[in-house]
């Protein structure tokens, strides 16, 4: 495993049915209530990614994961993005020291 990979299943352990992208049913992605052509973009934060735990700034894009039967919403870097999405592991990644904390990992209700 990688410092990557060793990262996100950290941070996602317990998370069950974990995907990318936005999910008709939840709030956050559309807080009017989902339509047809509805879609859900990605916007520029300097939030840790829930899923790897890294704080560099960069694009955010919505996942989804369940607890139980209770959709919880994330959101994603997009190195995460497209190992979710495609298994692709990023060329170069790495946390900043101060990153590697407990609290990077994804809120347990």
């Amino acid at each position: 495993m990688s410092d990557f990979t060793e990262s996100i299943a950290r941070n996602l352990e317990g998370c069950e049915a974990f995907s990318v992208g936005g999910s008709p049913t939840c709030k956050k992605c559309f807080p009017d209530g989902y339509q047809e052509d509805d879609e859900v973009e990605s916007s520029f934060s300097w939030q840790a990614c829930d899923s790897c735990g890294s704080t560099f700034g960069g694009d955010r894009s919505p996942a989804h994961w369940l607890d139980g039967e209770a959709l919880q919403h994330c959101e994603v870097c997009v190195d995460c993005l497209a190992y979710h999405a495609n298994g692709d592991l990023p060329e170069t990644w790495r946390m900043m020291p101060a990153d590697v904390h407990p609290s990077a990992a994804l809120p347990r209700q």
